[in-house]
């Protein structure tokens, strides 16, 4: 079964930041040194989305694709980088979303929501 895509919204994300996940384990040892090695052979990203300025429909489609499409963190789908200032700029990433903020109402007529998602 082929991966769910992310809603198209009418407004781009106001801000994506990209988060490497630490792939290194390291221990102390009694004598006061630390050893360390690499626990993976990558470092996925986390990325922190958040929209403002959302249409109550968009709003409408982030919570729908959620609860109906990849059952909360249930399944993976695929996300595409919207940030024209990252070097990620329209690279599709394979994810699965780890958190999903509540909403705001920020004026009338507009809402903002932050999640964060994971690469798979």
């Amino acid at each position: 079964m082929a991966n769910p895509n992310f809603p198209t919204l009418s407004k781009k994300p106001a801000s994506i930041i990209p988060i490497p996940e630490d792939a290194g384990l390291a221990t102390d040892m009694s004598d006061g040194y630390a050893v360390s090695r690499a626990r993976f052979t990558r470092s996925r990203l986390t990325f922190s989305v958040t929209y403002t300025a959302l249409s109550y429909s968009d709003l409408e489609k982030i919570i729908d694709f959620y609860r109906e499409t990849i059952y909360g963190t249930a399944l993976a789908f695929n996300w595409t980088n919207e940030d024209p200032n990252s070097k990620y700029y329209n690279t599709i990433f394979t994810v699965r979303m780890t958190e999903l903020g509540e909403p705001s109402f920020t004026q009338p007529h507009w809402w903002s929501i932050s999640f964060k998602v994971v690469q798979v």
